[in-house]
């Protein structure tokens, strides 16, 4: 056995997808028990095998609960999946609020949550403070398991959000989503009064296409002609060092 260099939050490595572990060999084997002493020697409580730079999935876990005079039963876990779970899970919400003209942040902004599918059930009302930003709020979110396949249930909630300030057109977004374990921040402008339009703005955000009801895509053929341009097609991508962007134009969209 021997001790194996731990990595830490920020390492490219932990972002990778882990591989399954298809063969119990002496391989595993070695990299279990390397596992083991270096989460001895870390004083930890569990390891899995990214932390240690091998992209599989394998977990080691001790397990706590047991009397003083006993001692630490390591459990280990390969090819683990969450296959049910209990309890309500929560996702984080926190909305930042300015003004269309110079993105000022706005102040003492009243914010409304509630569930999309039955906008009358408020759950949660917020204030932004001088920087124009409201404390991170927990909602209620599906189990983490519904983000494991694409056959689960919607694996995120749903909220309307609705803005009111002294002086803006209170502004309405439909379709926030929220997932467990994670903060989303929803950004928001508001129009001053003086330059508003008449009725208020309802921002909708669309449901996914995996979970929205959307028309068949429309069948396009494999090969499609091309008319005679007299430009020149490259036979492969080129990405431009430089970007030359007309300045007055880009003023003229804005």
């Amino acid at each position: 056995m021997s001790l194996r260099k731990i990595l830490t939050q920020g390492d490219p490595t932990l972002a990778k997808a882990c591989r399954p572990v298809e063969k119990f060999d002496q391989k595993l084997h070695w990299l279990l028990d390397d596992m083991r002493e270096t989460l001895i020697q870390a004083d930890g409580v569990g390891l899995a095998a990214p932390q240690v730079g091998v992209l599989r999935r394998a977990v080691l876990v001790i397990e706590t609960n047991h009397a003083e005079d006993e001692e630490d039963l390591f459990l280990e876990l390969i090819y683990p999946e969450i296959i049910a779970s209990e309890g309500e899970q929560t996702g984080g919400l926190q909305n930042s609020v300015k003004s269309d003209i110079g993105l000022i942040p706005i102040q003492n902004a009243v914010i409304s949550i509630a569930y999309t599918r039955t906008p009358e059930t408020e759950v949660e009302t917020l204030e932004t403070d001088i920087s124009g930003q409201t404390e991170e709020v927990q909602l209620s979110a599906p189990p983490l398991s519904y983000s494991l396949t694409p056959e689960s249930p919607m694996p995120y909630s749903e909220y309307n959000v609705t803005v009111q300030a002294p002086g803006y057109e209170p502004v309405m977004i439909s379709g926030v989503e929220v997932l467990p374990d994670v903060t989303a921040v929803q950004n928001i402008r508001m129009t001053p009064v003086e330059t508003a339009r008449e009725t208020e703005e309802t921002l909708v955000i669309p449901d996914h296409t995996l979970y929205g009801e959307y028309p068949p895509k429309i069948p396009e053929e494999e090969i499609k002609p091309m008319d005679e341009t007299g430009e020149i097609v490259l036979s492969r991508v080129v990405v431009p060092e430089y970007i030359v962007v007309d300045y007055i134009m880009v003023q003229q969209l804005i």
